[in-house]
């Protein structure tokens, strides 16, 4: 149970930091605060010094004697120390550390924390004279170590007339790293010069006691209006309680995800899948996030559109007993063992949309990419994913190929996902007792089919949406490919299109007739086939009779019509076109119900039985 405990002080707050009493977790992103060189961290201190609120931060209270269903709280998962300095243009990792004992962990508040620090306790490394853009090569002489300081005798002016306070990071070399360093500026168009006067942020916390603060101003001698600008930042950072935050209980990791979740709001919302992946990234030894990035990267420029949520899913999908998106999946042991599977399971994501590249799919026919993971479970189990473009696995192919158009075509994997996952990868679920090699030798498209709850999908009402799917439309060319036999896109150099039949120049010849149909049953699945590119520029817009009799000279007209899904014994001329289509209506009707019906019924409660206890269970590591 949480609450809103009372505020504490800037200075508590730095305090906690420095001693590791708050630490971040994995799942957070990394420090952002430092875009417009420093802009907003400037803002954050020039809006506590006039006094404007903060946004409250949440807390998650991580105790070393937590009971509940997360016991290892403090050693199964990943926790980070705060930046304690931050270099321009450079990708900084936070340290990691294990804790020992009791400690807050920050689930937002990352980046005002780490700007308060960075201001009072620690520093930046700034491009050498102030220069605005480019990275430079990583040396001192390049980037320079600075401390914030605050201006004590110039106001903002100009375009940030409600920033009204003066703080930039200053380059040592240049301030001596002076508590009070003293700038000469030019006046335009005067004669003479103007000293202003800067203090070093970071100093304040020398004195707690007001008493000292003012014997230390005295001596500097300062005017009314900067020692009133340093008494000012004494008592932000010591005497006003300005972290407000709300504290966790939690003894789940789940939990305080999902209150995280719910208040997180501000920028670009952190999904599950997105936190897994920095949980990921940061544990691996050798690999990060780029790996991940990479490989979507790579199956994308196949004509494909997936995100790192399907590449986080097909690593729990391939290896842990739960499919789902939940923190506590990510211990340390998992986490360690994907990494040494890692060049397995990319090699068999990289062939596997090979594969369906080459079958044809891509990211306008492949509606549902959680739809794949069936395919990759039993491709990276069975260890085929460098041979299951040979020969001797058509007969996989093939299976794979109905099973995937099937599975989009009855919506199989919409709706609850996470039950659907966790249904299809029941087909398989000895494998996670033996990983490797998979028992199963044949793709269990049936199975699969049956657990996904195709069989309670009324084929009947379904097939007349089918049949009126236009030509192009998003799901015509899946709904052809299933119609039509199966094409080894890896043995031939054509592609298949789709085609009218009675081809589109007709209609017009058909409307003068009288007939009843409209161009939406015309230009509807009903009037199509699919052709290679080679027999679609063959038949060149020829009419449906015409086209017959040039392929069926010196073959038999009824085999030819069959094979190609066209009624026989029936007139093919456009006039005729209105019992074409009754008849046609009724041949595609009745094939896709015998390819839609699921032909092999499983019992769910026999594959539920196949899942081992939590006691049992074996992953890929024993958790």
């Amino acid at each position: 149970m949480g609450k809103f405990k009372m505020p504490i002080s800037i200075y508590e707050a730095t305090e906690k930091i420095y001693s590791n009493k708050f630490l971040l977790p994995a799942f957070q992103r990394e420090f952002v605060w430092n875009d417009k060189r420093f802009g907003r961290i400037y803002r954050l201190f020039d809006s506590l010094m006039q006094d404007y609120p903060i946004s409250s931060m949440l807390f998650w209270n991580i105790k070393k004697d937590s009971e509940g269903s997360d016991t290892h709280l403090m050693q199964d998962y990943q926790y980070f120390e705060f930046l304690k300095f931050y270099q321009e243009d450079y990708h900084h990792t936070n340290a990691s550390i294990i804790p020992t004992e009791d400690f807050y962990c920050v689930l937002d508040g990352q980046q005002r924390l780490t700007s308060l620090y960075l201001g009072l306790r620690g520093y930046v490394a700034v491009r050498k004279g102030g220069k605005k853009s480019g990275k430079l090569d990583d040396t001192e002489e390049n980037y320079r170590k600075a401390h914030l300081y605050l201006n004590l005798d110039q106001r903002k002016d100009g375009d940030e007339k409600d920033n009204w306070y003066i703080f930039k990071f200053l380059e040592d070399n240049v301030t001596g790293n002076e508590a009070i360093y003293t700038e000469t500026q030019k006046i335009p168009y005067e004669p003479y010069n103007r000293d202003i006067k800067w203090f070093k942020v970071g100093d304040i916390l020398k004195y707690r006691d007001a008493s000292r603060l003012d014997d230390f101003l005295d001596y500097e001698n300062l005017d009314k209006q900067e020692k009133r600008c340093v008494r000012r930042l004494r008592t932000v950072v010591f005497d006003e309680q300005h972290i407000n935050y709300y504290l966790d209980d939690s003894d789940t990791a789940e939990k305080a995800v999902q209150i995280f979740l719910r208040i997180n709001n501000g920028g670009k919302q952190l999904k599950p899948a997105d936190m897994l992946l920095s949980i990921i990234s940061s544990k691996w030894n050798i690999l990060n996030s780029r790996d991940i990035y990479n490989l979507r990267n790579e199956i994308n420029n196949m004509g494909f559109k997936v995100d790192e949520s399907l590449i986080i899913r097909t690593i729990l999908y391939l290896y842990h007993r739960d499919t789902s998106f939940k923190i506590m999946s990510m211990t340390n042991n998992f986490v360690n063992e994907t990494e040494k599977a890692w060049p397995s399971i990319r090699t068999t994501m990289v062939k596997t949309f090979g594969m369906l590249k080459r079958m044809g799919f891509d990211a306008t026919t492949l509606t549902a990419n959680n739809a794949v993971l069936p395919i990759l479970y039993y491709i990276h189990h069975r260890g085929i994913a460098n041979d299951i473009e040979k020969t001797s696995f058509e007969a996989d192919r093939v299976a794979m190929y109905k099973w995937l158009i099937k599975a989009q075509l009855l919506g199989s994997f919409n709706g609850s996902v996470e039950t659907t996952i966790a249904l299809s990868r029941m087909a398989y679920q000895r494998g996670l007792t033996e990983p490797t090699p998979l028992s199963i030798t044949a793709f269990p498209a049936d199975e699969l089919s049956s657990l996904n709850g195709q069989q309670k999908v009324n084929v009947s009402e379904l097939i007349p949406s089918l049949l009126k799917i236009q030509k192009g439309e998003r799901l015509s060319l899946m709904v052809l490919r299933l119609l039509y036999p199966y094409i080894d896109h890896t043995k031939t150099q054509y592609t298949m299109e789709q085609d009218h039949l009675h081809p589109q120049k007709s209609f017009d010849d058909y409307v003068a007739t009288g007939g009843k149909h409209t161009w939406e049953e015309y230009n509807s699945i009903v009037n199509l086939q699919l052709l290679s590119s080679a027999d679609n520029e063959q038949k060149n817009g020829k009419t449906l009779s015409e086209w017959v009799e040039a392929n069926t000279q010196t073959s038999d007209k009824n085999a030819f019509c069959e094979k190609c899904l066209i009624p026989t014994g029936i007139s093919l001329d456009i006039k005729d076109f209105d019992t074409y289509y009754e008849k046609r209506y009724e041949l595609l009707s009745t094939k896709l119900e015998t390819i839609l019906s699921v032909n092999k019924a499983i019992q769910i409660e026999t594959y539920i039985d196949r899942v081992v206890s939590d006691e049992d269970a074996v992953d890929i590591v024993d958790e």
